[in-house]
């Protein structure tokens, strides 16, 4: 049972971790360390632009704020199954305009928001504008380059027949991302994020 939460959890274990030591995630990333600012999760995307909306669906797992005042944004995978080629390939289908009748929302999976894949009825709507994060009511840029974290055998099974990427992503393994974070930090920051916590008020009481 606790093996199958991880995919829940592993997020925000990996913020604090990257956190407390962000050299390790910026190295992965071939980003410089001197760069970093800090790390947020699950941030909101915003065309500041134009009138076109997201829904509270589209958001990205990780985002590292660089000090340029650009964000690097990361897709986190952390499941064992699901992730094949073809799956990831319906999940890069274009984004587009949906015909929501009171605003234009845009219509397409964070996975092809990253990968740049605009349909014309998008790209007329938002014209010049460009994608960007929203940190607490900020919006800061978001580069074109962008990371997936995921387990070492998904990874490898896109090695031959990879997704179909825009080019622009930085692959990084779980595992590999982990051994360097270490085994006695990581079950330290875990322990520490659920130690004396009430679930039962956190989980149920407070939504009833």
């Amino acid at each position: 049972m606790v093996k199958s939460l991880f995919p829940y959890i592993g997020e925000s274990i990996l913020q604090e971790l990257s956190a407390k030591q962000p050299d390790i995630i910026m190295d992965a990333f071939d980003l410089p360390k001197h760069n970093f600012i800090s790390i947020h999760r699950n941030v909101s995307f915003v065309f500041p632009n134009s009138s076109v909306s997201f829904d509270g669906f589209s958001s990205i797992d990780l985002c590292i704020k660089l000090n340029d005042n650009s964000i690097f944004p990361i897709e986190v995978k952390l499941g064992s199954t699901g992730l094949q080629r073809a799956t990831i390939n319906k999940k890069l289908k274009p984004c587009s305009v949906s015909d929501h009748q009171n605003e234009t929302r845009v219509k397409g999976n964070t996975l092809s928001l990253l990968n740049r894949y605009f349909e014309k009825d998008l790209n007329f709507a938002i014209k010049n504008d460009k994608l960007h994060a929203n940190i607490d009511g900020t919006y800061f840029r978001l580069r074109k380059e962008w990371g997936i974290i995921a387990r070492n055998h998904i990874l490898k099974s896109w090695e031959n027949f990879p997704p179909k990427f825009n080019g622009m992503q930085k692959l990084i393994d779980l595992e590999s991302l982990c051994l360097q974070f270490g085994e006695e930090d990581f079950n330290q920051t875990t322990n520490k994020m659920f130690n004396n916590i009430n679930f039962y008020n956190t989980w149920i009481k407070s939504n009833s």
